[in-house]
């Protein structure tokens, strides 16, 4: 079953971005008919603009507003992708109906290419429509959620080993076992995550659209699927200040599809996809899929690069500042990424520390070691 409720938003009163100041407590009190001498005096809202040193050194500093997690991401998609096949299920319907609105209104992404919204019958059929599109040399998106995501797991198998690098945008949930639940739970994602997609987990509106572009990168310079996955409710529909990434930065940052992207489709260069293979024949195609998998790690080094001169994998404390957040939890990013067929899990972490950046690495490779808590770590340091 599907809903989706609309909820009108205020900022908080005496915010920057609400314009209507908030009353001292003299004004209270003489509202409540008492008489007091205390006066204080209101602290001016923080300018939403960064200084220009600031603007120097971040030509990309962000768009500052206030969104949930689903619309960060829609942000995003709906600049970047060529079309999305989905069959909105909560807490991921506000995901899919915000680009089925957006594609509606006749818009176009970065590159002028107008929207597309395939809705099926079923997940498992919008699962097969983006892999379709994919086939054909077109990014797209999809977004899901608990049994959905299970009902695409079929087909999750196939995406993979095509090597197709398509993103999909999860509000993760808890499975109905002995009863329903529609909120937040990481049931979904684990019942996926031996399927062979890269899988990042966002703490917050700004990481879910952060990663969903970063996710986008990742994937098509591993040609490996990504889960862009964030916590259903708690995040999804969680109203938080943020800043959204610019236009020119998002078509800077991933490129134009028709450059990007292989058409196994094409006539012209016509190509075999999707065979029967016998055991010897099968082995060898599983084999090498790790040559892609061993992309991965390079291509989240390329981004980790990207984090010396734009505000993407962790926001800057002087870009925070001017919003007026001061949120430890923002002040570090984390991304797990799960790559479970080969196994092989790669979790990265980005701590400001100061002036500099520091980041780590670790590999857990059960399979290869006795001793599965056993880690090979690589540690590496942003100047």
């Amino acid at each position: 079953m599907n809903c989706c409720c609309s909820i009108q938003r205020f900022p908080p009163l005496g915010s920057p971005w609400s314009g209507i100041p908030s009353r001292t407590e003299g004004e209270r009190a003489s509202e409540a008919g008492m008489s007091t001498s205390v006066q204080v005096q209101e602290p001016k809202p923080r300018s939403l603009r960064l200084d220009s040193a600031d603007e120097s050194e971040f030509p990309y500093p962000g768009i500052p507003t206030t969104c949930d997690g689903a619309e960060a991401v829609v942000h995003v998609e709906a600049r970047i992708s060529q079309a999305a096949g989905a069959y909105p299920i909560t807490s991921s319907t506000t995901m899919g109906g915000g680009f089925n609105e957006a594609a509606n209104n006749g818009g176009v992404n970065l590159w002028g290419d107008p929207l597309v919204f395939f809705e099926p019958e079923s997940e498992h059929s919008a699962a097969t429509v983006c892999e379709g599109f994919a086939l054909a040399g077109g990014r797209v998106t999809n977004f899901t959620s608990g049994q959905g995501l299970v009902l695409m797991k079929e087909v999750l198998y196939t995406i993979a080993g095509k090597r197709l690098p398509m993103v999909k945008n999860i509000g993760a949930r808890a499975l109905t076992s002995q009863s329903l639940n529609v909120h937040a739970g990481h049931d979904d994602v684990m019942s996926v995550a031996d399927c062979g997609w890269g899988m990042i987990f966002a703490r917050n509106a700004q990481e879910a659209g952060d990663f969903c572009l970063i996710s986008r990168r990742a994937a098509e310079a591993s040609h490996t699927p990504f889960f862009n996955v964030q916590d259903g409710f708690l995040t999804t529909h969680t109203v938080e200040r943020v800043r959204l990434c610019e236009p020119e930065f998002m078509k800077e940052y991933v490129g134009d599809p028709r450059t990007k992207l292989l058409n196994l489709m094409d006539p012209s260069n016509p190509v075999m996809s999707g065979t029967v293979q016998n055991q010897d024949s099968y082995m060898k195609g599983k084999i090498a899929q790790r040559a892609y998998y061993e992309k991965v790690e390079p291509a989240l080094e390329g981004i980790e690069q990207q984090a010396r001169t734009a505000v993407v994998v962790a926001a800057d404390a002087r870009a925070l500042g001017a919003l007026g957040i001061a949120d430890p939890v923002r002040d570090e990013a984390a991304a797990a990424i799960t790559l479970l067929s080969e196994p092989l899990m790669l979790s990265r972490k980005i701590r400001p520390e100061g002036p500099r950046r520091r980041g780590s690495m670790a590999l857990i490779t059960p399979k290869s070691t006795p001793d599965f808590s056993r880690r090979i770590c690589v540690s590496s340091s942003l100047e």
